[in-house]
């Protein structure tokens, strides 16, 4: 079977390369943001209080969530277009442009009304870096949609160019603007983050319309908003579960505590987040392989995904008393949020088996579970949180609930949507031991010989992750998992 639009190159049986490969490469990206914060956050944080932080941590939840839902959560059936829609390529530009003026629209009406909604979603006095993040979001909206044409072309390095352009200028811009305006740090931090997306948008479209031209098909937008609308819970699912940890720390315990919450989350999400930037490689291909192959091929790469992801949660989970006070002064308290952080660093490995189902939905085209499945999930957690003690490690559990809850219910609709799935003993194991080392590194202490401890455990994760980069890199098959994880996943 031919895939419409589907490149040469990806042979039976060289997918986890390409995967991995390719997929480490768009999570530079993702990555690039979590380097960036461990060079910025301290200056930051040291440079306002506790409460304007709070203000900056508000304010990331509403670009997080913000650039899908003003982007109509189009980036993924953009890129799934230039694959497999009739028109490719040039009707993948096209539905981009259309997207632009009815999502500004959007946007704006969202800014004018923002001091009435801000102070009822978050408990908070209204403050108009909110704004700022929700131009932030639009830029950053605009920049994804045209990086799913990206992903279409097979062209990873301009989408990770404009990806790493806004990683990079938009905290430095933030910096400067806090250190003008110390009074109001939170603001002017907001700003930066606002110029530097504008800046990596501006980049962007010089790209765009520099690489090919774009031609409108009628019935094209219309058929990616329909699967679009449904993206838009799944494409912000990490930043909706993060959310409601924030918002629910801010209504039960203050601001403050809420930007301590956000700060240890950032951390802790980010192996669920570059599970996303290996989706920007691990979906393209699902969709250029024949049905007959899928099982079989989805089975394979959920595996190494998996215990890609597990090496990073176990290595951070055992890292965390050391990363914390890096992002911190000691006023944050950061030895508290060693637990909080283990807690939610457990939800990335769910996540992973949540998105393989979401790739094999795309696939069919048949994603309306989505609907009702992701918020349903944040929904479940809100709930719980709002049950439960006002702990900060206790409230951390949102983020892996309603992970697990996504990845359970998804798991259970595909069936009635594909005949396709993928075997779900290939990410036992990794589970297993990210749930292992996230209860061990929660609550084992951060100094002493217990530290010593987190250390050894923690090299002896990246010694192996390295070897395992090696061999892809070298373009040889998976590594082998270790003793005792079980058979490896099945071959191409």
């Amino acid at each position: 079977m031919t895939v419409p639009n589907s490149p040469p190159g990806i042979q039976p049986g060289s997918e986890s390369s390409k995967l991995l490969s390719q997929g480490l490469i768009y999570s530079l990206s993702s990555a690039a943001p979590v380097l960036v914060t461990l060079v910025v956050t301290p200056a930051l944080t040291r440079s306002i209080d506790a409460s304007q932080y709070g203000v900056v941590g508000l304010g990331l939840v509403i670009i997080q969530v913000g650039l899908v839902v003003l982007g109509f959560g189009l980036q993924e059936p953009i890129a799934r277009h230039g694959i497999l829609g009739p028109s490719g390529i040039p009707g993948a530009r096209a539905i981009v442009l259309m997207s632009i003026v009815p999502s500004a629209f959007l946007t704006a009406l969202v800014c004018v009304t923002s001091p009435w909604w801000t102070p009822a979603v978050f408990n908070v006095s209204f403050n108009v870096g909110y704004i700022y993040a929700l131009i932030a979001a639009w830029f950053f909206s605009v920049i994804a949609s045209i990086q799913g044409v990206m992903r279409a072309q097979d062209r990873p390095v301009p989408l990770v160019a404009v990806g790493l352009v806004a990683s990079l200028a938009a905290p430095v811009l933030g910096l400067v603007l806090v250190q003008k305006q110390r009074a109001d740090g939170g603001t002017g931090y907001l700003l930066g983050i606002a110029l530097g997306y504008g800046l990596a948008l501006g980049i962007g479209l010089l790209d765009f319309f520099r690489a090919g031209k774009a031609t409108r098909h009628p019935g094209d937008f219309l058929s990616a908003l329909r699967l679009g609308l449904a993206m838009i819970f799944h494409q912000s699912a990490v930043y909706l579960a993060t959310a409601v940890c924030v918002v629910l720390t801010s209504h039960r315990l203050g601001v403050g505590e809420a930007g301590r919450m956000q700060l240890s989350l950032y951390v802790a999400t980010a192996p669920a987040i570059i599970a996303v930037a290996l989706s920007n490689s691990w979906s393209p291909i699902i969709y250029r392989t024949p049905p007959a192959r899928r099982t079989e091929v989805a089975s394979t790469l959920v595996s190494d995904v998996a215990k890609v992801i597990a090496l990073l949660c176990g290595g951070l989970t055992m890292l965390f008393p050391v990363l914390l006070p890096l992002l911190m002064p000691s006023t944050y308290r950061p030895d508290e949020l060693v637990s909080v952080a283990s807690v939610a660093c457990v939800g990335a490995i769910f996540f992973v088996a949540y998105l393989a189902t979401v790739h094999l939905m795309m696939a069919e085209g048949r994603n309306a579970a989505l609907v009702y499945v992701v918020p349903g999930s944040i929904a479940i957690a809100a709930i719980t949180l709002a049950l439960i003690p006002a702990q900060p490690a206790l409230l951390a559990l949102g983020f892996p609930l309603a992970t697990l809850v996504m990845a359970g219910v998804t798991r259970l609709v595909l069936p009635r949507i594909s005949q396709v799935n993928w075997r779900i003993r290939g990410i036992a194991m990794p589970t297993l031991t990210v749930l292992a080392l996230g209860v061990i590194g929660g609550v084992i202490p951060g100094d002493g010989v217990w530290l010593v401890f987190r250390l050894a455990v923690a090299s002896v994760l990246g010694f192996w992750g390295l070897r395992y980069l090696r061999r892809v890199f070298a373009g040889s098959a998976p590594a082998q998992a270790p003793a005792g994880e079980g058979a490896s996943a099945a071959k191409g």
